[in-house]
């Protein structure tokens, strides 16, 4: 989520807020059953190679590559639920939701644990302004991985739109512990203070940036918001 201008944050208020195989010698069948077996297995692992080629490319923005990488993951194992969750959030980011949660739907087919897709589904919900069902897919996806740090920032945006701030506030802290040296987290938990007139922590946070990074991303807003609330 990108920092909110500090001249729009009166309107974020109302807007805001993932056996080497082996053959007895003369036993044919074991022969052909373990060639099988090592096939399938080189299978695998090339399409947990592209998987993993998709998700950097769409980390990277560059979303018709991670949807080819995605699709030809599937090509080598149609099972992979991942890669079905990964072309989803394409499709999200398109703007096709209905093609978005068909995929969610086969890769919550394949396995109804991956906390990616409940993810996914919460964001979709979210498009369409249903943040309570939203906030019901990103709390599924956490207690799946309590790691997944974008659930609770998706979680926080959601509870925002909500005006539920205390919410918000604890996902972002939430985020915070996950990843304690990203000053992006500590810039838009200044801002939830700001709105909930915590003139205090929001200082706290907004020094904190300054002492963290002297980059001007964040040092820029950082040093206007501080101006605002002292």
């Amino acid at each position: 989520m990108s920092p909110i201008p500090p001249g729009l944050l009166n309107e974020a208020v109302a807007r805001l807020w993932h056996l080497a195989a082996w053959v007895l010698a003369g036993v044919v069948v074991m022969a052909a059953l373990s060639g099988c077996g090592s096939r399938e297995a080189s299978s695998s692992s090339r399409a947990q190679e592209e998987y993993r080629k998709g998700l950097a490319l769409q980390e990277q923005g560059i979303l018709p590559q991670a949807f080819e990488a995605y699709t030809a993951a599937l090509r080598l194992d149609p099972r992979l639920a991942e890669a079905y969750a990964g072309r989803a959030y394409v499709y999200y980011r398109v703007g096709n939701l209905a093609a978005a949660l068909a995929e969610l739907e086969r890769a919550m087919k394949l396995d109804p644990d991956l906390a990616l897709a409940h993810n996914y589904r919460g964001l979709i919900f979210a498009e369409t302004q249903d943040y309570q069902s939203a906030i019901i897919s990103y709390t599924r996806a956490i207690q799946l991985d309590p790691a997944l740090k974008d659930a609770y920032h998706n979680r926080a945006r959601a509870y925002l739109a909500t005006q539920d701030l205390d919410a918000a506030i604890q996902d972002v802290s939430s985020v915070i512990e996950l990843a304690p040296q990203s000053p992006v987290h500590y810039l838009e938990r200044a801002q939830l203070y700001i709105l909930a007139d915590d003139s205090t922590r929001a200082i706290a946070d907004l020094e904190h940036i300054l002492a963290l990074t002297q980059d001007e991303t964040f040092t820029i807003p950082a040093k206007q918001l501080l101006s605002l609330v002292r």
